[in-house]
């Protein structure tokens, strides 16, 4: 079975993931405050495991911890809303803040068993597409639908992943558009979220 390694750079939320997780008879494995702790614990890990770990440690961000990783390891990533842009990869997956408890211990006790939870948003590998979306706003039901404001606030999300992640407009709404399925939260909702 999996084990989980729970990574924070501040002692005291990390004991707290500890006590919540071990409570509950999750497989907790240990601490780590630094990405290269983390790597030495993942070597003893001898059937894969889950860290648990917020964007970025003192060391290495989420990212570079993950492309460190055997594919047997998944992450899950602790972020608010600006930095979930900014999180990507195989095997990663985020929990965006506010979260309570339980969600850690359903997402944590999920990825153990190799089923993400419907709260989890899995970002993709790289944050552009090889095939750009062509929509036609005058056919889109969606758009119809919206408010004025709903879609101003969508357009400005799209406007700061141009900017920040050097995409396309179309690759942009594709983004915000994959994410809200696979996370089953209206794309204002998420739109919101990002420019929080």
């Amino acid at each position: 079975m999996r084990s989980l390694i729970i990574a924070h750079p501040d002692h005291d939320t990390a004991g707290k993931l500890h006590s919540l997780l071990h409570s509950r008879g999750l497989p907790v494995l240990g601490i780590a405050t630094s990405g290269a702790q983390v790597l030495q614990q993942v070597a003893q890990c001898d059937e894969g495991c889950v860290i648990i770990s917020p964007f970025r440690l003192h060391d290495l961000s989420a990212n570079e911890i993950r492309r460190l990783l055997d594919p047997t390891c998944d992450m899950l990533v602790l972020v608010n809303a600006r930095q979930i842009s900014q999180v990507y990869g195989e095997g990663i997956y985020t929990l965006v803040q506010p979260f309570s408890g339980q969600d850690v211990l359903d997402a944590a006790s999920g990825l153990l068993d190799h089923r993400p939870p419907q709260i989890l948003l899995q970002p993709t590998e790289a944050l552009s597409y090889s095939q750009p979306q062509v929509s036609s706003p005058g056919l889109d039901k969606t758009t119809v639908n919206r408010s004025t404001d709903e879609q101003q606030i969508i357009e400005r999300a799209k406007s700061f992943l141009m900017q920040r992640k050097h995409m396309t407009e179309p690759e942009a709404h594709r983004f915000l558009q994959k994410r809200s399925m696979e996370s089953g939260i209206r794309i204002v909702e998420l739109a919101k979220r990002l420019l929080q």
